[in-house]
């Protein structure tokens, strides 16, 4: 089963996600990570998904796509970067200000990546 991350991009609206979970779910997929920002009306999701070899999903996602007016891509992942590792710790920093500057999200990007972290999300 070849496991492939599927990125859509385009202007958010209602549908987009649930059409994209339906022609997955039309071919038994499995999602195994998944993703979803919205800024200014922009809509970034990332699909990680698993589906036999013999399924048209593919073509049937870049229709969906056409149809909805969003890019979707596609990406195979091989090997060992196919894993999510469910067990890795995961924390949550969360950013209140009335407003925020570079300045503040750089000195929590520093002191994270200063404990060795990642931000992923």
């Amino acid at each position: 089963m070849p496991t492939v991350l599927v990125t859509t991009t385009g202007e958010d609206r209602p549908g987009i996600t649930a059409g994209l979970l339906e022609v997955l779910s039309a071919s038994d997929a499995e999602v195994l990570d998944m993703e979803q920002v919205v800024i200014r009306g922009q809509l970034t999701l990332g699909l990680v998904t698993r589906f036999g070899d013999d399924q048209p999903v593919l073509k049937d996602l870049l229709f969906f796509g056409y149809q909805a007016g969003v890019d979707i891509h596609f990406e195979p992942i091989e090997g060992d970067e196919d894993r999510t590792d469910l067990h890795q710790s995961r924390y949550v920093v969360t950013i209140i200000g009335h407003t925020l500057s570079a300045e503040v999200f750089k000195a929590v990007a520093d002191a994270i990546a200063g404990h060795r972290a990642n931000i992923d999300r």
